[in-house]
């Protein structure tokens, strides 16, 4: 402190110490209450004027320093140290401020959009700030002279302090349930000009990318999972945790078709081919070169029609909880086997006559 109040008692005074060093003090216009030797010294000052503290750190080994002065001013007018603490900061937040603290000082602050708390020794205080804006903080600090029975006062010293909005983004949008192995985008409004923090259980999905407000989510397995969303402005001020519960249902997953994959072409032909999927399921069958004549739905079908060649038969099954496979395909070939005549003759140097 480099102003004190005029006979003020125990005021300290410290040097960053070493261990095992000592410390030789002296005072000009007050008196060493304590500390002579220490890293930390207390002083008793007297009248007003000029006066000064003096260190000098003498090590273990002998050596010694050059001596370090501070000047103190002894004086009814008080010179209260700036305000430190946060002047940039979120709406509603909280924040401790403070002054240098002289020993037998008092301190009262103000607060202006904002309700303080003072701390104990009085020298700071905690303040939970208002809405988005300016708040203003001001303290005073005072003194007493116990032996003129007069006071000691400082100036008011004022700090004003930034209040930016606090992010309110709207709930999460999307689906909230959804298959294994889906791709799926979730979004949520905010600040053009903010971030967006995405959380969700690793084990169960996975992140493709991040657009803006904007999450494309690929899940992986079934269960029950929490997307939590923290919108992040430029100012740095965070928003409530926006949370969605989401389901992820089994999606069947895919099998082989049983069935022929070479039949032969035979009039009225049918052939019956079998999807091993599971029970209760809905069964959703093409036939490319043929037809469904029995089972349409069901995991066991009879295709009619089928013709000479090459035919695709596909299949995807959708299960009770909407959840559909990939579809699956396979290839029937149909082999021709009987003979066709074109044409008869009895010339054979004359192929072309039919007789």
């Amino acid at each position: 402190t480099k102003v004190v109040c005029t006979n003020s008692q125990s005021i300290s005074y410290w040097v960053d110490s070493q261990d095992n060093s000592n410390y030789q003090w002296e005072t000009g216009r007050g008196a060493i209450a304590s500390g002579q030797g220490n890293g930390q010294l207390r002083v008793n000052w007297g009248d007003s004027g000029r006066g000064y503290v003096r260190a000098r750190e003498i090590t273990k080994e002998g050596c010694i320093s050059d001596s370090f002065q501070l000047p103190v001013q002894i004086a009814y007018q008080l010179e209260t140290s700036p305000i430190f603490g946060d002047t940039f900061l979120c709406e509603e937040s909280t924040q401790t401020y403070e002054v240098r603290y002289t020993n037998g000082s008092s301190y009262e602050w103000w607060v202006d959009n904002g309700q303080g708390t003072p701390q104990t020794p009085g020298n700071a205080t905690q303040v939970t700030w208002g809405a988005a804006g300016t708040g203003k903080l001001e303290v005073l600090e005072t003194s007493y002279d116990s032996v003129n029975d007069k006071v000691c006062k400082g100036d008011t010293v004022t700090q004003t302090v930034v209040l930016n909005r606090l992010p309110e983004p709207g709930p999460i949008q999307g689906p909230d349930s959804v298959c294994s192995e889906d791709t799926v985008t979730y979004h949520v409004d905010g600040f053009a000009s903010s971030g967006f923090e995405w959380r969700f259980p690793a084990d169960k999905a996975e992140r493709v990318r991040k657009q803006g407000d904007s999450l494309f989510l690929y899940v992986k397995e079934a269960g029950d999972i929490t997307l939590r969303l923290t919108e992040v402005t430029k100012d740095s001020c965070l928003s409530p945790v926006k949370r969605m519960p989401i389901r992820i249902k089994q999606r069947p997953q895919p099998r082989s078709i049983e069935g022929k994959d070479t039949v032969c072409l035979t009039s009225g032909l049918r052939e019956t081919y079998r999807y091993p999927g599971t029970e209760n399921s809905r069964f959703d069958w093409q036939v490319e070169g043929g037809t469904i004549e029995a089972g349409a739905g069901s995991s066991t079908i009879t295709a009619k029609g089928l013709s000479h060649g090459n035919n695709q038969l596909t299949v995807r099954e959708v299960a009770l909880n909407g959840c559909s496979s990939e579809p699956v395909s396979t290839t029937v070939t149909v082999d021709k086997l009987s003979v066709n005549v074109d044409r008869a003759t009895t010339l054979p140097d004359q192929p072309d006559q039919v007789r």
